[in-house]
């Protein structure tokens, strides 16, 4: 009989009956990021691309490269000017002929070799070794991706055992620390969270905290020696070592016994962090590019006009301040009914709609999370790859098992719709699906009319449960009806779901948090259990809501004359922020700005997912006193006439020009 011949499938479809022929193509297109340069977007590796495999850089400049998944042994070669985040590497990260980089790393040992000028936050459960290398600067591992400490966990990496701040340099044994330094706490960079920001898994540690327990110093350690380590009990916290650090001295300090002493420091948030420091810019003519709040032409907030005619026919009531019913204004959950579902809506005729008032759309998500938490305790929420930072912050919070699926695709720009479909196909029958309704935050990527049909299509045959985040609804093209098409698609397809709305955006009342949490159910007599529960998570959470913002909405909304006022109010601000978007592609194309910048002008929203690589966002702020995300987000409604040239030019300056 002769021998059975095995086939080797590759994730692209390829087959190979050569096991090492499909090693060496699996290495050479899935398992490395090799001569990548000037990359306008992050290229990423998410959970589940590498399982445990070896993984190679190499040749890369000008890029953000990231691998957020289990490996064994990492090599980095010949890397100029990039970012480089390795997530959880089991064995050593070995890194030679490096230049100008910024490293993220967790892994049993990290190793290099003829690395200059480049910043290193590390995870090293052994003491980092050196050689032939200088101007290099070490700081703890900050940052982190949601299934960090999980696969940290697989791996037998304890995640209180950082040695990061302990550096061998083979070519210093008089121990001068000639070539490397610790990094001042006050320089550290904003936490990296690729994946939008989560509960990081690593602890900032003191300098001291942990050394190694077997006195052997100056050795470099195989991977047998590095396992066996790993399951040593982690020894107790040593008093600080005499290593000058800012986080060293106040661990030295005496303090007074609190209940709070071990209580750690919080990184600030990726986004307001920015926001902040482009706040304290005394620079006259600074571009605040970050935060997703409607500024005029003029660069100033701004208010609509029905909203301060609704004010003051409040203030001429003298209401009175007596709490709402836990559902909230009734004729504030009655108009936000109408306004997301449609006034012909079959599910609302039906009684298949309960809505409750909540805290904007943040205490919206919250809210259904906790209600998916409680009551479908086995299900998965998937959500987009690239999504807003508090999805997953928030599902982690709740506990609430998550995974990703596929969205954008190479170009890191457009969607990857086939990817999309793809993922959801293979999601577990009874999983939640998070969607954003439109203008999807960052990027500003939907999907068309078309493409909503083959979600709805899918979820229907996976039995799978929509979960809509709906924030901008009238800001994408100006008509609420509009926008607002994939869940009223969902809706009238008779699929259950829960929908988080806000009223920030399009109603300008970001600071009174005015929110609702809709959730549709097969047959009516669900609404009295499904409400009940609600009910009871919202008393836990924050009892009541907030009145004067919802009775500002129920007033606009439940007047016609003062709803159309309110369409055609919110369909300036939507045509401001799309003009915005036109300007700034002539803008880019006017002074030839290297790169394809199509995107700018087929994304919607109030975010452009520009393609703009982190270090070019770095030097755009300390150059030009440009402040936006290092992801490349930018707000549209930060542009206006009188800088966007002055943003153009800048970028023409840095990413150089194209014939």
């Amino acid at each position: 009989m002769p021998p059975k011949v095995f086939t080797y499938k590759t994730p692209d479809g390829k087959e190979f009956t050569s096991k090492a022929e499909y090693r060496d193509y699996m290495m050479a297109n899935f398992f490395s990021f090799k001569e990548k340069k000037n990359e306008p977007n992050p290229l990423m590796k998410v959970p589940g691309d590498i399982d445990g495999q070896v993984f190679d850089i190499a040749d890369c400049e000008n890029s953000t490269l990231v691998v957020m998944d289990k490996t064994e042994q990492v090599q980095i070669d010949n890397c100029k000017n990039c970012r480089i985040f390795i997530g959880a590497c089991s064995s050593s990260i070995f890194a030679r002929n490096c230049e100008n980089c910024v490293f993220y790393t967790v892994c049993r040992q990290l190793r290099l070799r003829e690395v200059t000028q480049s910043t290193f936050y590390i995870y090293s459960q052994a003491e980092v070794h050196i050689e032939f290398s200088n101007t290099l600067k070490f700081a703890p591992f900050n940052g982190g991706y949601p299934m960090q400490g999980t696969h940290m966990q697989q791996l037998s990496l304890p995640l209180d055992h950082n040695l990061w701040y302990d550096i061998f340099d083979h070519n210093d044994q008089a121990k001068t620390r000639v070539n490397w330094s610790l990094l001042p706490v006050e320089e550290y960079e904003q936490p990296w969270f690729p994946m939008g920001v989560c509960e990081p898994a690593i602890k900032l540690t003191a300098v001291g905290s942990v050394q190694r327990d077997d006195g052997q110093v100056g050795q470099s350690f195989g991977v047998d020696q590095m396992i066996a380590d790993s399951k040593k009990n982690t020894p107790p916290a040593l008093p600080p070592a005499s290593i000058p650090s800012p986080i060293a001295k106040k661990v030295n300090e005496v303090v007074q016994p609190s209940f709070f002493n071990s209580v750690p420091l919080e990184p600030p948030n990726s986004i307001l962090g920015v926001a902040l420091e482009c706040k304290k810019d005394t620079f006259a003519n600074k571009i605040d590019l970050t935060i997703g709040a409607y500024r005029t032409d003029a660069g100033v907030p701004h208010v609509l006009d029905c909203v301060r005619e609704a004010e003051i026919i409040i203030q001429q009531q003298q209401l009175d301040h007596e709490y709402l019913s836990q559902d909230g204004h009734p004729v504030f959950t009655q108009v936000s009914q109408l306004l997301m579902f449609g006034e012909e809506s079959s599910a609302i005729k039906n009684g298949r709609v309960y809505t409750i008032q909540s805290i904007s759309g943040t205490g919206s998500l919250r809210l259904a999370t906790e209600f998916i938490a409680a009551h479908m305790p086995s299900a998965m929420c998937y959500i987009p790859s690239v999504s807003w930072q508090n999805h997953a912050t928030i599902l982690q919070a709740c506990r609430v098992k998550q995974s990703t699926y596929r969205y954008l695709d190479s170009s890191g720009c457009a969607l990857d719709f086939d990817g999309l479909i793809e993922d959801i196909s293979q999601a577990v029958e009874g999983s939640v699906i998070l969607l954003h309704n439109c203008a999807h935050n960052p990027t500003g990527v939907d999907p068309t009319d078309e493409q909503w049909k083959k979600i709805l299509e899918v979820c229907q045959s996976r039995k799978l449960f929509p979960f809509f985040d709906n924030a901008y609804q009238g800001f994408v093209t100006g008509d609420p009806a509009t926008d607002a098409y994939a869940v009223r698609l969902f809706s009238e397809a008779g699929m259950e779901m829960l929908v988080a709305c806000s009223f920030a955006k399009n109603f300008g009342l970001y600071g009174e948090r005015v929110g609702a949490l809709h959730i549709v159910v097969a047959r009516t007599e669900l609404i009295a259990t499904v409400s009940s529960q609600l009910r009871a998570l919202a008393r836990s959470l924050y009892s009541t809501c907030p009145s004067y913002g919802a009775r500002i909405v129920a007033l606009i909304l439940s007047d016609p004359v003062r709803n159309a006022a309110w369409v055609s109010q919110c369909k300036a601000m939507a045509d401001r922020i799309n003009e915005s978007r036109n300007k700034l592609f002539a803008a880019l194309v006017q002074y030839k700005v290297k790169g394809t910048w199509s995107h700018v002008t087929a994304q919607r929203g109030m975010f452009s997912y520009t393609g703009i690589p982190a270090w070019a966002v770095q030097r755009l702020k300390d150059e030009y006193h440009c402040y936006m995300l290092s992801n490349g987000r930018i707000s549209l409604a930060g542009l206006n006439s009188s800088n966007i040239e002055p943003f153009a030019q800048a970028l023409a300056t840095i990413l150089g020009t194209q014939e």
